[in-house]
């Protein structure tokens, strides 16, 4: 009877789980830096809004197959193990990704956040900015939102925040954008204060 090397295996396949997860952060793109929780049971989660409002989301599976033929295993490597990992990591992570933008794209139209049509442009940043909530932190600065756009429009995104740093009328009008977020932001610190 051949030995079976258990702590070997064990150790072997913690191994290829920490490369997965790391193929998985990869290909996930911004979403990947987002706090994320283990779900170990049930059919949805939820969110309770500031003004009292319960957002269930339902869960989805994301799955991929890693698998090696019985030819393989004689030329198999490092490598071309990692090259397997490597895409199947890249098939769950789209799947988790194409759902995280459906679920949001959901929760913003459900919620009236929404600003479609026309190009990406300062005008339309500050458009944004204004019908969302920011928060500080407690040395004074602005938690901004995370941006998710496309490669072929970093340039542009670029572009259009240097005019709201260079351009007068838009420089203006950032920092009354930012200072009225600064003092909704100390009535709810303060609200908060006087329940708690």
């Amino acid at each position: 009877m051949l030995p079976d090397y258990v702590k070997t295996k064990s150790e072997v396949q913690g191994l290829y789980n920490d490369l997965f997860e790391h193929y998985l952060k990869k290909h996930s793109g911004p979403i990947s830096e987002i706090r994320s929780y283990k779900v170990f049971e049930g059919e949805n989660t939820s969110i309770i809004r500031p003004e009292g409002h319960e957002d269930i989301t339902q869960m989805q599976s994301a799955s991929s197959t890693f698998e090696l033929k019985y030819d393989e295993v004689p030329s198999l490597t490092l490598e071309k193990i990692a090259y397997k990992l490597e895409s199947a990591a890249k098939e769950m992570a789209d799947q988790q990704v194409q759902h995280f933008y459906e679920t949001i794209s959901k929760a913003v139209e459900s919620a009236g956040n929404t600003v479609s049509g026309g190009p990406l442009t300062a005008e339309r940043i500050l458009e944004v900015m204004e019908t969302i909530q920011i928060d500080f932190d407690k040395n004074g600065q602005a938690t901004l939102p995370q941006i998710h756009i496309g490669p072929e429009q970093e340039d542009l995104l670029k572009r259009e925040f240097s005019r709201l740093e260079t351009e007068p009328d838009l420089k203006d009008r950032w920092t009354q954008v930012m200072f009225q977020h600064r003092e909704n932001w100390r009535a709810r610190e303060n609200s908060r204060k006087l329940v708690g």
